[in-house]
C-alpha cells in the first residue's frame, strides 16, 4: 500500500479552499465548528499551505467563543455550589428571580449561541470546500 494517502482529498479540497477564503478565515472556522474535532483539524491543517501565523491566530480567535463558554459555566457552576456548601441559598437574591435562574439562563444562552455559531461556520466551511471541489471536477468540451 505504499504510496496510500487516506486524508489525500480533504486536504486537497482544504487546500483549495484556503487558497480562496485565505488561510485566517478557513482556520477560524475550522476552530469554530463543532463537527470537526481540534485533533483532526489540527492534523489535516498541517499537511496544506498554512503558514504559522495564521494558524496561531486563527486557533486563538476560532477558540475563543468556547473557552467563554467553559469560563462562564465554571463560574457559575462555582458560585451555586458555594451558596449550596454554605447554606445560603437564595441569601444573594437581589430582586424577584433568584441569582442561579439568571445565571442558568445566561449559561443556556451562551450555549446556544456558540452552537448557531459553530452551525454557521461549519456551513460556511463546508460551501468554501464543495465549491472549490466542483470547480476541480468540470470538464470542458469543444
Amino acid at each position: 500500500m505504499a504510496g496510500y494517502k487516506p486524508c489525500e482529498g480533504w486536504v486537497a479540497a482544504l487546500d483549495r479552499a484556503i487558497a480562496k477564503e485565505g488561510a485566517l478565515s478557513i482556520v477560524v472556522l475550522l476552530r469554530l465548528s463543532p463537527a470537526m474535532p481540534l485533533v483532526l483539524a489540527s492534523a489535516l491543517l498541517a499537511f496544506t499551505q498554512v503558514s504559522l501565523g495564521p494558524y496561531t491566530a486563527g486557533t486563538v480567535v476560532g477558540l475563543l467563543p468556547f473557552s467563554a463558554v467553559y469560563c462562564y459555566a465554571g463560574a457559575a457552576g462555582a458560585e451555586v455550589a458555594a451558596d449550596a456548601a454554605s447554606g445560603a441559598a437564595g441569601a444573594h437574591e437581589e430582586g424577584p428571580v433568584p441569582r442561579w435562574l439568571i445565571l442558568g439562563a445566561g449559561v443556556i444562552a451562551t450555549l446556544l449561541a456558540t452552537w448557531k455559531v459553530g452551525r454557521v461556520a461549519s456551513a460556511a466551511l463546508d460551501a468554501a470546500t464543495e465549491e472549490r471541489e466542483g470547480e476541480g471536477d468540470q470538464v470542458e468540451l469543444r
